[in-house]
């Protein structure tokens, strides 16, 4: 994976105020765990490094069931929690040890670390509505004698928000000041992960800035689940499995009938919903090959995402060449997605990457956690009312530290 880096602020380097923070995230496309080592001058990247780790298969296969099991065994719940901790502090250990990160951060501090953790339910709906990420984040802390900032969504929730989406709070702080965006009636950010998130920038006359956002519903989740069914593979490579099938439009048709999809803003989802089980619901009575049900899931994943970016542009007289669709997330690895994805949305928008922007498309989300992590270091309050539907502007987060911190 690439690393990619901002351009000097200055060429005094010394006279910036910079501070690094890293960013962990896991998603629920349970591939691996994404590392970002950001140094930020304000809310601004200066440079950033980054890592990736692969999941084994016996602890993605564990993760998995857990995420999917209606119940829990406790002592195997707790052993899972303390697992993952151990992983994650493995991980960033061998990320602080990477050339890379000695030639750009060496022995400069580390501010703290934003850990998002494992997703293994999100149930933002109900008199008990809870989201639980996993993880243990004690071990990262010992670790890396470093202070450490987690469960960041537990908070929104306690304040009657969804807990979801995050990311578009580093969204609206990053990319509006970014000169290609500066004509833009809309800019749109989508993030391919298990589950697609958009998040909608809307630049007013005023030069303000209003955000709406939502989960959009599957990106990887579902394509990821049904080719490791069939082929015992973690995800399709370059899209070939789905690229040898036909879109089936009755099932097509079944899947983009979930109620979720009209529902209105905000909303979350995940693959509590958006499962094999209910994939298999869906597929009664009728006789597909297994090839052409992949082919239909990459179709269902774009045009739930089309659906969702028409409904908010069609209020709105802008051209096309007016409005900037970015993608980012670990679906761009994935040419056939992409493609599909640039074909239906090249009418509604200027189709670019995160890349465009000097941030690799496959860590947005660990950057948007470093981001995180600066903005509980620093007790700094955030308003999600527009995405979550928190009533309160919060800070978000729980952060420990090191005992022989200062």
């Amino acid at each position: 994976r690439a690393i990619m880096k901002k351009a000097d602020l200055s060429a005094n380097k010394s006279n910036l105020n910079l501070e690094w923070f890293m960013g962990i995230m896991s998603g629920t496309s349970l591939d691996g765990v994404d590392l970002a080592a950001v140094c930020f001058h304000g809310d601004q990247i200066h440079d950033i490094v980054t890592h990736y780790v692969e999941y084994p298969e016996a602890l993605r296969t564990e993760l998995a069931h857990t995420a999917l099991s209606p119940t829990f065994n406790c002592i195997q719940f707790g052993e899972l929690q303390v697992k993952l901790g151990k992983f994650y502090a493995d991980c960033a250990l061998q990320f602080t040890q990477q050339p890379k990160y000695q030639a750009k951060i060496g022995q400069q501090e580390l501010k703290a670390i934003g850990n998002h953790g494992q997703t293994i339910r999100h149930h933002p709906k109900g008199a008990h509505a809870f989201t639980m990420q996993i993880g243990d984040p004690h071990y990262l802390c010992m670790a890396l004698k470093t202070p450490i900032c987690y469960d960041f969504r537990s908070m929104d929730m306690a304040a009657q928000g969804q807990g979801a989406p995050l990311a578009p709070l580093f969204h609206e702080a990053f990319f509006p000041s970014a000169p290609d965006l500066k004509q833009s009636v809309y800019t749109v950010v989508l993030n391919l992960g298990g589950i697609a998130n958009i998040t909608v920038l809307e630049h007013k006359i005023t030069g303000e800035i209003k955000t709406h956002a939502c989960d959009t519903g599957p990106a990887n989740t579902l394509l990821n689940q049904w080719v490791y069914r069939h082929l015992k593979q973690s995800f399709d490579k370059n899209g070939a499995w789905g690229a040898s099938g036909e879109c089936n439009i009755t099932l097509l048709q079944r899947l983009l009938q979930h109620p979720y999809f009209e529902a209105p803003t905000p909303k979350s989802t995940g693959p509590e919903i958006f499962n094999i089980d209910w994939l298999d619901s869906q597929l009664k009575s009728l006789n597909l090959s297994n090839e052409d049900v992949q082919a239909t899931l990459y179709h269902f994943t774009v045009e739930s995402v089309a659906m969702h970016i028409e409904k908010l542009l069609s209020q709105t007289h802008s051209s096309s060449g007016q409005n900037k669709i970015i993608i980012a997330g670990g679906g761009t690895r994935n040419p056939l997605l992409m493609e599909l994805l640039q074909t239906r949305l090249a009418t509604l928008a200027v189709v670019m990457s995160s890349e465009d922007f000097n941030l690799d498309p496959e860590f947005l989300e660990a950057a948007a956690f470093a981001w995180l992590a600066k903005q509980r270091f620093y007790n700094k309050p955030v308003n999600t009312f527009n995405f979550t539907g928190a009533t309160q502007p919060i800070v978000l987060g729980s952060m420990i530290v090191p005992a022989f911190i200062d």
